[in-house]
């Protein structure tokens, strides 16, 4: 009859490491990924007015990108902005999608709005080609400014906004410009703001 099993015996050493295969084939390239640029805009002096109502009055414009010392100055008869002959606006060189803005001011002077609010917006205004004018507000790109300037206010009084998760897509070929604005509310609705200003969108 077959004895029983003897126990197993030591591990042996290990054997040394066989030579590294071949080098796989390199496997396909994967989709570009979305690229982005912010663009910035400034101007030291912006003058914004509110007429009888509330309404708004004279406007601030800026290019889409760059330093300007004084904001352009016009009025939106109609709701659009007509740009000839002092035309700040800026070409969109390549289709892209906005998504994302963010802007900040401050007082450039004491103001005195007791008993009255001031609401300042940013919006960026496009026409679809350089031969198109005017240009009109983008949906969706109104970036309000908070807080509301109300009460006796001293220099350097600050408000921001921002705006993210957009998807709003342009064409190339455009034009494009920042229209800053307010609008007035309470006892007093005829008013001046004279602020400076800075807004950047992402595209």
């Amino acid at each position: 009859a077959t004895g029983m099993t003897g126990p197993t015996g030591a591990t042996g050493a290990t054997g040394m490491t066989g030579p590294t295969g071949a080098t796989g084939a390199t496997g396909m390239t994967g989709a570009t990924g979305a690229a982005s640029t912010t663009f910035l805009a400034s101007a030291d002096n912006a003058t914004m007015t509110t007429m009888a109502g509330g309404l708004s009055g004279n406007i601030a414009v800026l290019p889409l990108s760059g330093h300007v010392a004084s904001a352009y100055q016009s009025t939106l008869p109609g709701g659009a902005l007509t740009m000839q002959p002092n035309s700040i606006a800026q070409i969109l060189p390549n289709d892209g999608t906005i998504t994302a803005i963010q802007a900040h001011l401050y007082t450039k002077q004491t103001l005195s709005l007791i008993g009255s609010t001031l609401t300042v917006t940013a919006q960026l205004y496009m026409s679809p080609n350089i031969a198109s004018s005017p240009l009109t507000p983008v949906p969706g790109t109104a970036c309000t400014f908070a807080p509301s300037f109300t009460g006796v206010l001293s220099i350097g009084t600050t408000a921001s906004c921002s705006v993210t998760g957009l998807s709003i897509p342009y064409p190339s070929g455009g034009e494009a410009a920042w229209v800053i604005q307010t609008t007035g509310s309470g006892i007093s609705l005829i008013n001046t703001l004279p602020v400076a200003v800075a807004v950047g969108v992402t595209m």
